[in-house]
């Protein structure tokens, strides 16, 4: 289950070792945000592309949005291939 609106880069299984501090870099950055204010996550439901996601958010701030802004996710399906260029 993912969050709805976004992706970020794999910690496992990740293609290349800058993939991975990526996709470490992204989980910790998640982890504080969680921890930074009460949490809200919504219902179940499948987005577009068929995924189940879930919408969450932290102070009442779109928590995928907030990943996007900082750089460290990029928005469902709005890009493919490697998270390091």
């Amino acid at each position: 289950m993912g969050i709805a609106g976004g992706e970020g880069p794999k910690r496992r299984d990740a293609a290349r070792p800058a993939a991975r501090t990526q996709g470490i870099a992204a989980a910790v950055r998640l982890a504080d945000l969680l921890n930074s204010g009460r949490v809200t996550v919504s219902g179940t439901f499948r987005d577009a592309s068929g995924r189940e996601v879930r919408k969450v958010a932290v102070k009442g701030e779109d928590v995928a949005g907030t990943m996007i802004s900082a750089g460290v996710a990029r928005e469902y399906g709005s890009e493919r291939g490697s998270w390091c260029g």
